[in-house]
């Protein structure tokens, strides 16, 4: 699921994207929750992450699954480490994430993204790591 998510960002595909994800759609980092009620809203949004990750020279958005575990039989929570890239290099330091997931009509979907990372405005800036000072590369 994380790289095929990842896929889907990187290359502007909407479509793999959106048969990935439940509608609401939750979006949490640690200044914001966000709801994202329909598809056509979740497309919207992640048409402008999509540009805006791609725009600022990320290359590459590697997400690697620290753990995951099952909350029931229709339910996964999963942490996982995010790295942004520009080429070889990390845009900013990495920043762990967390998935759920939701097992609807046999096809497990993302209903929740937790970013443990800040931003100002989502998905329209890149994020930070909490705690960090503010600077960006």
């Amino acid at each position: 699921m994380l790289d095929k998510l990842s896929r889907a960002i990187m290359s502007g595909d909407d479509a793999l994207f959106l048969e990935n994800i439940a509608a609401p759609h939750y979006v949490e980092t640690a200044s914001e929750k966000i709801v994202i009620s329909t598809l056509d809203d979740a497309r919207d949004k992640f048409h402008i992450w999509s540009l805006t990750l791609r725009s600022g020279g990320i290359t590459d958005y590697l997400r690697t699954c620290e753990e995951a575990r099952f909350e029931g039989p229709d339910r996964i929570i999963g942490l996982h480490g995010s790295r942004l890239m520009r080429g070889a290099e990390e845009a900013m330091p990495s920043f762990p994430s967390s998935l759920e997931l939701e097992n609807i009509e046999g096809i497990w979907k993302v209903r929740r993204v937790i970013q443990h990372a800040d931003y100002v405005t989502w998905p329209d800036l890149l994020p930070r790591v909490c705690g960090a000072d503010n600077a960006q590369t």
